[in-house]
């Protein structure tokens, strides 16, 4: 009876074990671009300014299913940040702090968003400088959130900037991919060492014995020997 239970426990492990690394495997599929959600933009930025950008699938959440792209490309260094807020709540804050407010919020200073980000760092989820003039940030969330993305200039020179901004399909999330192969793996492992460390035994056993029985008949050939041995290695794993 023992050893029938670690023979089903072990091929139970078996199958939890390709069941994990199949979920990994499908944690490293790329993101994929989604046909028709492409963003393309020119701003000027003067110095020490910034722009809130306007893609129209930015109105409604992303998810864990949905990412984003982003591709901007400046004649300098510009800052680049990824909140994760929707663009009416920056509006708003931003608003209730000009004096003048008829004042468009679509460029403005850029003391405006360094006071925001200090007093909400909790919402950056992502920020980045443009390298040599460019960017390339693909961004998937964890949980579903509204975003916003802001281009920010704290040079002295105007800024020209052209980005592009276009919606990511994910197949399947790392999170909800890797989260259950933590646990199948090891849990797999751990029922199939003992299935494992059985057919060790048994296959030493069926060895022993039939190599005792070659002993006691020198005259078999060394084909007909070889081919025991291979019958023996076959029936400790099938058995």
């Amino acid at each position: 009876m023992k050893r029938r239970w670690i023979i089903l426990l072990g091929r139970i492990g078996t199958v939890f074990v390709a069941m994990g690394f199949a979920l990994i495997l499908l944690s490293l599929i790329p993101p994929v671009k989604d046909q028709g959600t492409d963003f393309i933009e020119m701003i000027n930025l003067q110095p020490q300014t910034f722009s809130i950008a306007d893609p129209f699938f930015l109105s409604y959440p992303l998810d864990p299913q949905h990412g984003l792209s982003v591709n901007a490309r400046a004649n300098h260094t510009v800052k680049l940040y990824l909140l994760s807020v929707g663009r009416t709540y920056v509006e708003e804050w931003i608003v209730r702090r000009l004096s003048d407010t008829q004042q468009s919020v679509s460029t403005l200073n850029a003391s405006l968003l360094e006071e925001f980000l200090k007093s909400h760092q909790s919402l950056v989820a992502w920020q980045e400088d443009t390298m040599n003039g460019k960017v390339e940030v693909q961004y998937v969330p964890t949980k579903i959130v509204n975003m916003t993305l802001i281009f920010s200039n704290w040079s002295v020179q105007n800024a020209h900037i052209n980005y592009s901004i276009h919606l990511l399909r994910v197949i399947v999330s790392s999170e909800r991919a890797l989260n259950p192969a933590k646990f199948l793996v090891p849990l797999g492992i751990a029922l199939t060492l003992p299935w494992l460390n059985f057919l060790m035994k048994r296959r030493r056993t069926y060895l022993r014995i039939f190599r005792s029985q070659i002993i006691q008949r020198p005259q078999m050939k060394t084909y007909d020997r070889k081919k025991v041995n291979l019958i023996v290695v076959s029936a400790a794993l099938v058995y």
